[in-house]
């Protein structure tokens, strides 16, 4: 006999309408956590389904202005894909179960996405971002702004 957990799986993500910020509720705002902490919030095709559904539902919720998405814990905001799930993969797995379409449909969202990141994230952006001019050059050029709005933004931020 094998040991299976069939125990039902916790939500992958947590979504607060209105999101809470220190002085009390922020109307409009929605908080969508990414929740698993254990594996640095890996992005697990669980996960990604559960967060293009929240992010379709609350796109289409006129109580919802602007969405912030963070993640649990204090060690990462999303370590990225879920190696471990993609590694039992097969291209023609991949390929049948078409778990990336969800990506589109995230990039469909009209409502402003904004990143809560914390901790080394914020520490290798501000890094790269801060070591060079020429890479708030190419930085700003990606983003088609120009480098003053940049830095600007940037000092803002506290990411200068």
């Amino acid at each position: 006999m094998t040991d299976v957990d069939l125990a039902p799986r916790p939500p992958s993500i947590r979504v607060e309408i209105p999101a809470t910020g220190a002085a009390g509720p922020l109307d409009g705002v929605a908080l969508v956590t990414l929740d698993r902490p254990k594996v640095l919030n890996a992005l697990d095709f669980t996960l990604i389904g559960e967060l293009t559904d929240a992010l379709e539902t609350l796109d289409g919720d006129p109580a919802c202005r602007a969405i912030v998405i963070t993640g649990a814990g204090d060690r990462a905001f999303a370590a990225g894909a879920d190696i471990r799930e993609l590694a039992i993969q097969t291209p023609a797995t991949l390929l049948s179960e078409d778990h990336f379409h969800r990506w589109e449909r995230i990039k469909r969202i009209r409502k402003p996405l904004i990143a809560a990141v914390e901790g080394l994230e914020r520490r290798m952006i501000r890094e790269a971002l801060g070591k060079a001019d020429e890479t708030q050059t190419r930085a700003a050029e990606l983003l088609g702004i120009s480098e003053r709005v940049l830095r600007y933004k940037l000092k803002k931020y506290g990411l200068s």
